[in-house]
């Protein structure tokens, strides 16, 4: 794979991808002690605007691979329901907005004349990741099995809370609490 190493490079890329809007923010992967991170999103998108027939059953993995990492940073913008009742959550609140590169200028964490640039992941709402990189790279992706994830068939229930971590299925919750 080649290093993009320009913001011009790397949104050229987003653009084919149409800036993964609608698409869901996967995982986050740490790598390298923590200086590189991979940003794993499934890709929704068939063509131009136009659903794959497949997007419930088989993930469209695209990952972007981030070196020289030198902040992150995501604000989740949990309301007080979606903390006091976490297992209500799914895929929903990864679902991405638009992503793109911006340079960061006379960023401090530059090394060597090598410029910073930082990738902004819109969710909806106020969710926002941000990560300040030196390159990057869109790698194939490491999941051996492309029908394992949020709608694997083999723990479908709805969505599959207990496999992306989010809490047990519906039988398996405590009543509901009300809110103060």
């Amino acid at each position: 794979m080649t290093r993009l190493t320009t913001t011009d490079e790397i949104n050229a890329v987003l653009e084919r991808y149409l800036n993964l809007t609608e698409c869901i923010l996967d995982d986050v992967v740490w790598r390298d002690f923590g200086t590189t991170i991979d940003l794993v999103f499934d890709n929704v998108w068939a063509e131009a605007w136009k659903l794959r027939q497949d997007v419930n059953d088989v993930r469209d993995p695209v990952v972007m691979r981030l070196y020289s990492v030198q902040t992150v940073r995501l604000d989740n913008a949990l309301n007080d329901y979606m903390v006091a009742e976490p297992w209500m959550l799914d895929w929903g609140l990864a679902e991405v907005e638009w992503v793109e590169a911006v340079d960061v200028e006379g960023s401090p964490l530059a090394h060597g004349g090598r410029g910073i640039r930082r990738i902004d992941v819109k969710g909806w709402g106020a969710r926002h990741l941000r990560a300040e990189f030196v390159d990057m790279e869109f790698v194939p992706s490491p999941d051996p099995d492309p029908t394992r994830g949020r709608f694997d068939p083999a723990v479908k229930r709805g969505i599959a809370a207990t496999h992306v971590g989010l809490g047990p299925a519906a039988s398996e919750r405590p009543p509901r609490r009300k809110l103060p």
